[in-house]
């Protein structure tokens, strides 16, 4: 009886610390002040929050989104990531309706740091060709490729816009619920 008080207590603790850190949650009841001006809220707080528009953070590309709603680098995002350089204007692509396509490649002025770093994955890719045929395997592309994913893994890991210490915490909760649980289970006799 005792363990199941303790979880009840602990469960309790760990939902009233909160797990999202949100910025400006102006008016709203916080548990906990960060000293980076965030707040910690709990379900209740998040739920008081909620509206009727999503906008993402300001800078962010496609794969960069995609990567934010599926909280993890997925193909689809590196493919976003392909298509917003064709948008931008580092490559075209072409297609006939089969399931290869074309890659060309463009003359673009690199004038910023995305531009440098979307140019430098595509200069891996193309290893110095103008043309690219996917459908097939391409060991140049494959490693620009395998870059991409390590790239947009390296900016979800720091991009300040997950908290890896919430994580922890979580982690933590699990595993001192399962110690917590295992007595009172031979208890009852789960």
């Amino acid at each position: 009886m005792l363990a199941l008080a303790a979880v009840a207590v602990m469960s309790w603790l760990i939902r009233r610390a909160g797990r999202e850190r949100v910025a400006g949650a102006v008016g709203m009841v916080a548990v906990r002040s960060g000293s980076d001006g965030t707040v910690r809220l709990d379900t209740g707080g998040l739920t008081a929050l909620v509206g009727l528009e999503f906008r993402p953070p300001d800078g962010l590309g496609p794969a960069q989104g995609g990567v934010l709603l599926a909280e993890a680098v997925r193909t689809e995002h590196k493919v976003a990531w392909l298509v917003d350089a064709a948008v931008s204007g580092h490559l075209r692509i072409d297609g006939n309706g089969s399931r290869s396509a074309v890659l060309l490649r463009q003359a673009k002025l690199v004038d910023s740091a995305a531009d440098a770093a979307t140019a430098a994955v595509l200069d891996r890719a193309f290893a110095g060709r103008q043309r690219l045929e996917l459908g097939g395997y391409d060991c140049e592309f494959a490693g620009a490729w395998g870059e991409l994913g390590r790239e947009l893994k390296d900016w979800q890991r720091h991009s300040g816009l997950w908290d890896a210490a919430g994580d922890r915490r979580l982690l933590l909760a699990r595993v001192f619920g399962a110690i917590a649980w295992a007595p009172a289970a031979t208890t009852i006799g789960v």
